[in-house]
């Protein structure tokens, strides 16, 4: 979506109105990535929360993910810490488990838990080398204070 604010008024009329079973979790997904856009986070998770509602498959892992990284962006890092773990947990899309392990990472780094955080950027850089994440978990990872031997 280019357009986010002016495309959430159409999402939006969309889920007020009877949707095909198939059509739901997309149209509410969009919605999600509206809010999201306009940094509207609370309005998003509640978005992305009824894809949830509708489905387990097709965008449910990058939507589980979506709302970790709105808790995370809205300065709710135990509950981006609880979201993204549901992420890792739930899902095998290494695509969105990859993200939410580095995110993982970054809230952890918040709570002022490096140890934690250096755990999660490794568990990128080991299990999804070949991912957009691994460079920047190499980073973060350089920026964290050597392990206590």
């Amino acid at each position: 979506l280019e357009r986010p604010a002016e495309a959430a008024p159409a999402f939006r009329k969309a889920t007020q109105g009877k949707l095909p079973p198939e059509s739901a979790p997309y149209a509410w997904f969009n919605l999600g990535w509206c809010a999201q856009e306009g940094k509207r986070y609370p309005e998003a998770v509640a978005a992305y929360k009824k894809v949830l509602d509708v489905t387990n498959t097709g965008p449910a892992a990058q939507t589980q993910f979506r709302i970790g990284e709105c808790e995370l962006l809205a300065g709710n890092y135990e509950n981006a810490v609880e979201q993204l773990l549901r992420t890792i947990g739930r899902y095998n899309d290494a695509r969105w488990v990859a993200a939410a392990q580095f995110k993982l990472g970054e809230a952890y780094e918040h709570l002022k838990q490096p140890d934690k955080a250096r755990a999660e950027y490794e568990k990128v850089v080991r299990n999804y080398a070949q991912s957009e994440w691994a460079e920047q978990a190499k980073q973060r990872l350089e920026k964290l204070a050597p392990r206590a031997g």
